[in-house]
């Protein structure tokens, strides 16, 4: 897009496949349980992972996830249920 950004409280930008709504943050826009939570929040991690491709956010997630059936196979070996 090109020019300057959409003004006021509730401009739209045109996008070809969607509507991005542009809005100036109130006060009641503010939740303080985000807020709350924000300090504890490393954005260095959600930029990582927003680099990768979709395609590898699913191999990673599909890694995790065999991880942890990896570690359900262990407990389950180390301590069986009687």
């Amino acid at each position: 897009m090109t020019g300057a950004a959409p003004a006021g409280p509730a401009a739209h930008a045109r996008v070809p496949w969607y509507t991005v709504t542009v809005r100036d943050a109130t006060d009641r826009d503010v939740d303080p349980v985000v807020e709350a939570y924000k300090p504890g929040v490393d954005v260095t991690l959600i930029d990582r992972n927003l680099a990768f491709t979709p395609e590898e956010r699913l191999v990673q997630l599909m890694e995790m996830q065999r991880f942890a059936e990896e570690l359900v196979h262990a407990r389950r070996s180390a301590h069986p249920l009687p």
